[in-house]
């Protein structure tokens, strides 16, 4: 009777856990969940991935992309529009570089937040070197929220 009721209990917080990473995921912009989704599809069922390494190991690579992602950043932002190619290009191949990772599932979150951040970033260099006039508050606001995200999402997984 009583490994009936704990197995109740296991089921019932299961059950719980699912239901909150279901609202989280639903919470993300629906890039994010677009990129999840892809990346979810990619994952071996086999695998196990509940070893605490392998997710300071991943968390090191993502760590070690966005400290490069936020210095061209900070180039990026301070060149003259006329020489921006540059800097874009370099982002983006920051960028296509942390899409291909591929990282635990808890941080398959985070790496898709990460992604949608660099991505609206992008865009808004891109707007901008098109037009030094063209409203890229929309694709900022989208980068930090995004970013923001990332960072909670990091600190979830790995502590």
């Amino acid at each position: 009777m009583r490994a009936s009721i704990a197995q109740a209990e296991i089921e019932q917080a299961n059950k719980a856990k699912a239901e909150q990473s279901r609202i989280e995921l639903e919470a993300m912009p629906e890039k994010a969940q677009k990129i999840i989704a892809d990346k979810e599809a990619e994952l071996q069922p086999d695998t196990q991935y509940t070893n605490i390494d392998l997710e300071k190991e991943d968390r090191a690579k993502l760590d070690e992309i966005m400290g490069r992602w936020s210095d061209a950043s900070v180039v990026a932002g301070s060149t003259a529009r006329i020489a921006l190619s540059s800097a874009v290009k370099d982002l983006q191949s920051i960028r296509r570089e942390a899409e291909k990772l591929t990282v635990t599932p808890c941080l398959t979150r985070a790496q898709a937040n990460m992604l949608v951040g660099m991505d609206a970033e992008i865009l808004g260099y891109i707007k901008f070197m098109n037009n030094a006039k063209s409203d890229i508050t929309k694709d900022i606001i989208e980068k930090y929220e995004a970013h923001a995200k990332y960072f909670e999402i990091i600190k979830k997984c790995t502590g």
